[in-house]
């Protein structure tokens, strides 16, 4: 039984934990970018973008994405680690897959206006340094699902 000491005892724990000033900052962080995040929608929406790159795309969130841009008549391919159930099915509904993150698949790709990648992804990952290298504007999945 978990007595009200207990309770007390760990919800002081997690508040000690709980960086107030690193989770205003992070918030602060994320409103400054809003005006560059939605410039970048506005340009997948208005102005004709037609490719969107997937970083990561065998991922549920991402694989949802992918299939939603796609149905709305965008261009959508992307790149995963190995193949799974989810990346074959997104082959069976028309969308390449790469397996292996390489800077060569973005090429292959064809037109890209857009990346889009998960958290997973490091600066060091070869296709989002090839994206930055084209100065292609990059969306992380959240920024992108906030939009949609």
């Amino acid at each position: 039984m978990v007595t009200s000491e207990m309770w007390n005892e760990k919800k002081g724990a997690c508040l000690r934990s709980f960086d107030e000033k690193e989770a205003v900052d992070s918030v602060n962080g994320a409103l400054a970018l809003r005006p560059q995040i939605e410039a970048i929608i506005d340009k997948i929406w208005d102005e004709g973008f037609d490719g969107i790159y997937f970083i990561g795309i065998g991922g549920i969130s991402m694989s949802g994405m992918a299939l939603l841009l796609q149905d709305a008549g965008f261009q959508v391919c992307g790149s995963d680690r190995a193949p799974s159930a989810t990346t074959e099915m997104l082959e069976a509904q028309g969308i390449t897959v790469f397996y292996g993150q390489r800077a060569e698949n973005m090429t292959e790709a064809g037109r890209i206006d857009c990346v889009v990648f998960t958290a997973a992804i490091h600066p060091d990952n070869p296709e989002y340094k090839e994206a930055h290298a084209r100065l292609l504007p990059c969306l992380t999945r959240g920024q992108l699902l906030g939009q949609i």
